[in-house]
């Protein structure tokens, strides 16, 4: 599953996508002891961004791209492709912006791929914005990953 994870990335890197890793993959690249089913990435809310975004996916060979639209994209706050893997892309996460983040942003590198993620600190206020039970966990889990730092 990870080279499919790495290709991905690979491909929205070869199109200029600008995007962020977020959500339970990043949480545990920051240490928390978690499983996740899914890449949750945040989008710059662009027309031109999306269309970055759906030509990569096509490239990977996720049909269901050919769905929906640039449009589409900007205007939901969570469009979900579940063919070849389960990927959320989002245009808007509770209590971030994405011009903030994308300047905050850190680089996660995996097999010589470097991956745009937001920082530890858009990640913790990301999670007291969603306010999910699993979330008040992995806050703990961030805050002592930093301390660390």
């Amino acid at each position: 599953m990870i080279d499919r994870y790495l290709k991905l990335f690979e491909c929205l890197n070869k199109n200029n996508v600008e995007y962020l890793l977020i959500g339970g993959a990043l949480s545990i690249a920051y240490g928390v002891p978690r499983v996740t089913k899914d890449i949750d990435l945040f989008l710059n809310p662009t027309i031109a961004n999306a269309k970055a975004f759906l030509k990569a996916l096509s490239e990977l060979g996720m049909g269901t791209a050919s769905l929906t639209t640039p449009e589409d994209i900007c205007n939901t706050e969570v469009t979900i492709f579940k063919d070849v893997f389960r990927l959320d892309a989002l245009t808007h996460v509770k209590g971030l912006d994405f011009i903030k983040a994308w300047q905050n942003k850190v680089f996660l590198s995996l097999r010589n791929i470097m991956i745009p993620s937001i920082n530890i600190d858009d990640l913790i206020a990301s999670k007291k914005a969603a306010g999910r039970p699993h979330d008040k966990k992995d806050i703990e889990i961030l805050k002592m990953a930093k301390k660390r730092k």
